[in-house]
């Protein structure tokens, strides 16, 4: 458990990265509502939680296909028209 001396502190070690990995404006962190870097945070991590679910998609795709294929020659089945 880290403990910090004061919320200056942990907002320069924890939150003002996770700003700037989230693309929020260091104004906006400072000036602007708590809520704002929250809705940041989140949609940031939506975003990549898209990200590797399309390339988790696409992998599967691609381990999946010589299997099939490989049935498909086993079993004489003709591709679909």
């Amino acid at each position: 458990v880290v403990v910090y001396k004061s919320y200056e502190e942990y907002c320069f070690a924890v939150m003002i990265p996770m700003a700037i990995e989230a693309s929020m404006p260091l104004d906006e962190f400072w000036y602007g509502e708590e809520e704002l870097f929250y809705s940041y945070v989140k949609a940031y991590r939506n975003r990549v939680n898209y990200t590797s679910w399309m390339n988790n998609l696409y992998t599967m795709k691609a381990l999946l296909f010589p299997f099939f294929a490989l049935l498909c020659i086993l079993f004489s089945c003709q591709p679909a028209k």
